[in-house]
C-alpha cells in the first residue's frame, strides 16, 4: 500500500494505492461528512457491518462517526480520500493546515485530526507503514 496526502485550505486529501488484492485499510471514523473518489479497481468498503462492492470510476460517500473498512477486491486500485479539516461544526470554520498540530507536508504526524479520537490510533498504524 501506498498513500500520499496533501492539505490545501480545508480540504484534506489521500491518495491510496492498494497494490495487492486483499489489502485492507483497517476501520475507522471522521468527525465530518466525506468522500472517497476510487479511480481505479474494485474495492469493498463496509460500513457499521454492512459491506458494498464499488468499481471505478465511482464516488463514494461515508457519513461522519460511521465505522468503515475499504479491501481491494482487485489486484490494484487507486482511490482518494478527500475530507473537510475544521474546528467546529459549520462550513465557515475552515482552518489553515498551520494550524494542526505537528502537521508535516513529509509525515503523517498529526494528520489525524479529522478522525474521532477513537480511531486516531489505529489510522496512524495503518498508514505509518506506507511504502
Amino acid at each position: 500500500m501506498k498513500a500520499n496526502k496533501s492539505i490545501v485550505s480545508n480540504v484534506w486529501v489521500m491518495q491510496l494505492e492498494l497494490t495487492y488484492k486483499g489489502d485492507v485499510i483497517e476501520g475507522h471514523a471522521h468527525e465530518f461528512d466525506h468522500q472517497h473518489l476510487l479511480a481505479i479497481g474494485e474495492v469493498d468498503i463496509t460500513v457499521d457491518g454492512e459491506t458494498t462492492r464499488f468499481t471505478a470510476p465511482q464516488m463514494v460517500f461515508i457519513a461522519k462517526d460511521k465505522v468503515h473498512s475499504m479491501r481491494a477486491v482487485s489486484e490494484y486500485t487507486l482511490g482518494y480520500c478527500i475530507h473537510p479539516i475544521r474546528d467546529g461544526y459549520r462550513v465557515q470554520d475552515i482552518i489553515s493546515p498551520d494550524n494542526v498540530p505537528n502537521y508535516s507536508a513529509d509525515s503523517f504526524d498529526g494528520s489525524t485530526a479529522f478522525l474521532t479520537d477513537d480511531y486516531k490510533e489505529t489510522f496512524d498504524k495503518t498508514f505509518s507503514q506506507q511504502s
